[in-house]
């Protein structure tokens, strides 16, 4: 009888065993990981832009047991971006979504890819990649932004939609104020 698996790491597995013939090890993967971000379907398709605040999501899971694989389980995970400053970020475990997590903002619209790595004693390291598009930020949805940044007539009051910048080929409409 196998009582459990004590230690896997460089290719060595150690575990208890009491009276035996035959073993058999399957070298397979006892851990699951997916990731997602606030973007995505799965982190409730909020099209966050420039400046805001975006969530990214890991579920590092046992795959027998369908329990999270958390940080007082010795687990860890990592994530790193395409964009200055580069290199990896410790994500942080919420005990109470049971997923790692970690926020970030980004200066410019665009598409930037992620990865994270998450790794525990007796678990496999895993990792995954994904994308995610930072769109231009309209908070009135008037059609004009407030960073300028590649997105076109910069919006000098975006938390009122009846404030707009001026441009040639607006037609004057009375309920409309132009920006100072």
């Amino acid at each position: 009888t196998c009582s459990e698996i004590i230690n896997v790491g460089g290719g060595e597995y150690t575990f208890n065993v009491t009276s035996f013939s035959n073993y058999t090890l399957v070298n397979g993967s006892n851990a699951t990981l997916s990731i997602w971000d606030d973007n995505d379907a799965k982190g409730g398709s909020k099209n966050l832009g420039i400046e805001q605040l975006v969530m990214f999501y890991a579920n590092y899971t046992n795959r027998s047991t369908g329990f999270a694989i958390n940080n007082t389980m010795s687990g860890l995970c990592n994530i790193s971006f395409n964009v200055s400053p580069t290199g990896w970020s410790n994500m942080v475990f919420n005990s109470s979504s049971n997923f790692w997590e970690f926020n970030k903002s980004f200066s410019t619209k665009g598409d930037y890819e992620y990865n994270i790595t998450c790794d525990a004693p007796a678990h496999e390291e895993l990792n995954d990649t994904d994308d995610i598009t930072i769109y231009c930020r309209d908070d009135d949805n008037d059609g004009f932004n407030q960073s300028g940044e590649g997105c076109g007539l910069l919006d000098c009051n975006d938390n009122n939609a009846t404030v707009v910048p001026p441009h040639l080929d607006f037609r004057i409409n009375r309920s409309i104020l132009f920006c100072n």
